[in-house]
């Protein structure tokens, strides 16, 4: 499957029937499932994609959350040949679009001149890129890819239970409040070493975490408050990976400390697997 060869047929978008319904660049059939989009890797061109598996009636209407930092710069292909363009800046937008048919879309976000972006509201606690806690994409968005233009994440994908994957890329700068906040679906997260921090509640809640990587850091970012709480129970487990060369100082290492019983060596994790 070759998901880059087909983007060209939206200029950046994509739309991918399940076979219910007929049209769409399916590719002759090459393409018609969730778990097929799952296994490739991120596109490299830098643009933020959300893939959404529309397989009701009910998820049709769909919107997102962004802030831009400049007008007329951020546009939203909504992967059916349709498009929209940010025309305020510093404040929320949440452009709203309708599906006509189930399936498979990608979602992509760009900006045009290569300027900073949220995904969310970074103003407002809990709304999310997929919309607030009543946002029906919030359960439809199976795997992301965070662009490049993009420094932060804060409450981007919190409660987002549909979310099987994101591919965060190296240049992000922080990981903060409710970014990977409240996933129930099994996960795992591996962090860019240009992250340098990582704030109160982060990963709060995210039961289906299954490992956060960290083995590609070459200093012990910091680390605020309650980051990991709320998700170590009777049924579930969670490694915090980190390079050898920095066991010793990230178990002591303020606030990381409290999780030292679930933070192994990327080698003795490599062992395990």
């Amino acid at each position: 499957m070759n998901i880059a060869k087909l983007n060209t047929a939206y200029d950046g978008g994509l739309i991918l029937n399940t076979g219910s319904g007929g049209g769409g660049n399916s590719g002759g059939g090459e393409i018609n499932n969730k778990w097929s989009i799952l296994a490739q890797p991120p596109i490299a061109d830098g643009k933020t994609r959300l893939y959404l598996d529309i397989d009701s009636p009910v998820f049709l209407y769909n919107y997102i959350v962004i802030q831009s930092t400049v007008v007329n710069d951020v546009k939203v292909d909504w992967g059916d040949g349709t498009e929209w363009i940010n025309t305020k800046v510093g404040q929320r937008e949440t452009p709203v679009h309708t599906y006509t048919r189930m399936g498979i879309y990608c979602i992509t976000i760009e900006s045009l001149g290569g300027n900073p972006y949220y995904l969310g509201a970074t103003m407002e606690s809990y709304n999310s890129v997929l919309g607030s806690t009543n946002g029906l994409a919030r359960k439809t968005c199976f795997k992301a890819e965070v662009g490049e233009s993009v420094p932060y994440l804060k409450n981007s994908f919190h409660d987002c239970i549909g979310l099987m994957s994101v591919y965060i890329p190296e240049g992000l700068i922080e990981i903060s409040q409710f970014a990977f906040s409240s996933l129930t679906q099994r996960i795992s997260l591996t962090i860019p070493s240009s992250v340098t921090m990582i704030n109160n509640r982060a990963f709060f809640g995210s039961t289906g975490l299954t490992f956060v990587d960290f083995s590609k850091m070459n200093t012990v970012p910091q680390l605020s408050t309650e980051v990991f709480s709320n998700i170590l129970t009777k049924k579930t487990k969670l490694d915090i990976i980190v390079p050898d060369n920095l066991y010793e100082e990230w178990i002591n290492a303020t606030n990381w400390s409290e999780w030292a019983s679930i933070i192994i060596k990327k080698s003795d994790r490599d062992t395990k697997a």
